[in-house]
């Protein structure tokens, strides 16, 4: 709670320094007068920043509009809803007064007037490549378009296949007005809070047996923190290589922390079961929505920290035998 309110006092000058508005007049068909529009910032996945709630409009004579606090270039997503079915789509938007025309009630086709922001995003796309969106082409365009708006939000999302130190020095060079949104907030937080070399944050989560359990417990040993869930099979797969690991340095003060992101504790108490997992398992049965995940920025499992015995983060995603080869370099067997 202590990490969460300072991280929280830390962004909200942000926030409220000459805060702005994205101020949306928008038209649809008259066809969905009374039904509601939905508008909603499309947040990092994993976000340490406090998201606020959707907002609702009512389709009047054809009509609808949305005033949101904006601090910078977000991306928004709009929802309407046909025969129970959601509609969803979503664009970049600056800060300022716009005007989107929806051509069709499913929310596919639009014109938006006063904000071509949107425009841009595509064409960074566009360039970046859809059918080679990887890392290396990503980095490629962020060096060569370092002053856009949208490069947050590019080394967010590739933030676990970019190198460390390039993923630093590519964010120090980004201009600080566009740092200022959801993205570059993140990612300046996930730099300063969560890389190698930083304090793990510490937290309390029930186990398997229904007692609290926090990191600082096992502090004085090396630990995974190792994150997975009993329906991911990657994760299921990677188990074998973690109790090899386990029966190989217990003794020399290794220890594992299962963080699963469960939601029914049956198939996580089976998953335990089956697997033979003699470890601390913890979890609060709330999936994807799992507190320490979001602590920790989890954008997908299985994922791992090895903390030392001093608490600091010294490496991530050990999998395979590299697990196996960082252990042996480090109790010198």
């Amino acid at each position: 709670m202590k990490i969460r309110l300072l991280l929280m006092l830390s962004i909200l000058p942000l926030f409220l320094y000459g805060q702005r508005f994205v101020t949306i007049y928008g038209n649809i068909n008259q066809s969905m007068n009374g039904a509601k529009i939905k508008m909603y910032v499309i947040y990092p996945f994993s976000s340490n920043l406090i998201v606020p709630k959707a907002i609702e409009c009512v389709v009047t004579r054809g009509k609808f509009y949305f005033k949101m606090p904006a601090s910078g270039i977000e991306l928004y997503g709009f929802q309407t809803t046909t025969n129970g079915n959601f509609n969803n789509t979503s664009f970049q938007l600056s800060p300022k007064i716009t005007t989107i025309e929806f051509k069709d009630i499913y929310l596919k086709d639009y014109i938006i007037k006063e904000n071509n922001i949107n425009i841009k995003y595509l064409k960074a796309l566009s360039e970046i490549g859809t059918a080679n969106n990887n890392t290396a082409s990503v980095l490629s365009w962020v060096r060569k378009n370092i002053e856009s708006p949208f490069c947050p939000q590019f080394l967010y999302s590739y933030n676990l296949t970019i190198p460390q130190d390039t993923l630093i020095k590519l964010f120090k060079l980004i201009p600080s007005a566009n740092k200022k949104n959801s993205w570059g907030i993140d990612l300046s937080i996930l730099i300063e809070k969560f890389f190698l070399g930083k304090m793990a944050p510490d937290f309390k989560q029930m186990d398997s047996n229904n007692i609290s359990v926090s990191l600082s417990d096992f502090k004085g040993k090396y630990i995974l923190l190792d994150f997975w869930a009993s329906w991911c099979i990657p994760c299921r797969k990677e188990n074998p290589v973690l109790k090899e690991a386990y029966k190989n340095y217990k003794k020399n003060g290794f220890e594992i922390l299962g963080v699963s992101l469960d939601e029914a504790r049956s198939d996580w108490i089976k998953a335990i079961n089956d697997d033979n997992l003699e470890w601390t398992q913890i979890s609060d049965l709330k999936g994807l929505n799992n507190d320490v995940s979001k602590l920790y920025n989890i954008h997908s499992i299985p994922t791992n920290y090895l903390i030392d015995p001093k608490g600091i983060v010294i490496a991530k995603n050990l999998r395979g035998n590299l697990l196996q080869e960082m252990l042996k370099k480090i109790f010198n067997d």
